[in-house]
């Protein structure tokens, strides 16, 4: 562990050991923290909208990503075809595509009970 809460983590695969800093965070259910990866796709559920407008989105209990989220963002629910907002969002699978900067640059919402 390191001052300010923050959890050293190395991680190893098969282009070798890296080390990762998780901090803690609301809305995470143990407090792990994810750094964003510009130009990825992060999948999971989105666990909550913040004030200030930051999207929570969990892809395995205890890790998560708190994601710039810009203004006027919505999906489309697959399950009755009306737009969502952020808040609305919250409790859904989703497909979150994070630009160049790692905000979020578009959410696809999966049908309920989607992995």
């Amino acid at each position: 562990s390191r001052a300010g809460s923050a959890l050293a983590v190395e991680l190893d695969g098969p282009d070798g050991t890296v080390e990762q800093d998780l901090e803690w965070a609301a809305h995470v259910i143990s407090g792990a923290e994810l750094p964003a990866v510009p130009g990825s796709e992060v999948h999971g559920v989105v666990m909550a909208h913040e004030e200030g407008g930051a999207l929570v989105v969990s892809p395995a209990p205890g890790f998560g990503y708190r994601l710039e989220t810009p203004e006027g963002l919505a999906a489309i629910d697959p399950d009755t075809a009306t737009a969502l907002t952020p808040s609305e969002m919250v409790g859904r699978p989703a497909k979150v595509a994070l630009d160049s900067s790692g905000a979020v640059a578009a959410v696809e919402l999966l049908p309920v009970g989607a992995a």
